[in-house]
């Protein structure tokens, strides 16, 4: 456990600083050129940039975690990476947290826009679904649960990209190799 936790706050460090990369990189593109498809193109490298710091990190994770497992690896072994990723996310779902109590009004503030900057890889994503003159309040149910779903992406791609590295399946060597044969 011990080791799902430091892994999951070195994971949730490189999230952190990678938002806000994302945050500032929207933020500067948005104002110049505002169409659907620059946004959509922005949030396609965002979730490839994101995607590949995870995969650098956790892909060797998984690997040595194989080495230590043995030829029997439990169930519970496999779960590690969404163990990992859930950690990584606790501060990122704390704020779901205040979203979802200001939707109903529980938490008397409107922090749609703080939601969107916490959130920056999927800032483009966001900022679709719930334009900035838009109220909370105004927003219709599905784009209310759409709006909340990027926040299983790091918990899901943690645990593919760590299930990818426990089973020695390099995605990186597909694209450079066309076949093992041929590495030198």
């Amino acid at each position: 456990m011990n080791n799902i936790t430091t892994h999951g706050m070195k994971l949730f460090t490189k999230l952190l600083i990678t938002t806000i990369i994302c945050d500032f990189a929207f933020l500067f593109v948005t104002p110049m050129i505002n169409s659907q498809l620059i946004r959509l193109v922005l949030q396609f490298c965002f979730l490839f940039f994101t995607a590949s710091l995870i995969y650098g990190i956790i892909w060797k994770i998984g690997s040595v975690d194989k080495t230590i497992a043995g030829e029997k690896p439990s169930l519970n072994k496999h779960l590690t990476g969404l163990y990992i990723g859930f950690v990584s996310c606790i501060p990122f779902f704390g704020f779901s947290v205040l979203y979802i109590l200001s939707r109903y009004g529980i938490y008397t503030s409107d922090i749609k826009g703080f939601y969107i900057l916490v959130n920056g890889i999927f800032s483009p994503l966001l900022f679709t679904i719930m334009p900035m003159g838009l109220n909370i309040y105004e927003m219709s149910n599905a784009d209310f649960i759409i709006s909340l779903i990027p926040q299983l992406f790091i918990p899901i791609c943690v645990c593919l990209v760590y299930l990818l590295g426990f089973y020695d399946i390099n995605i990186g060597e597909m694209f450079v190799y066309k076949s093992r044969k041929n590495k030198i």
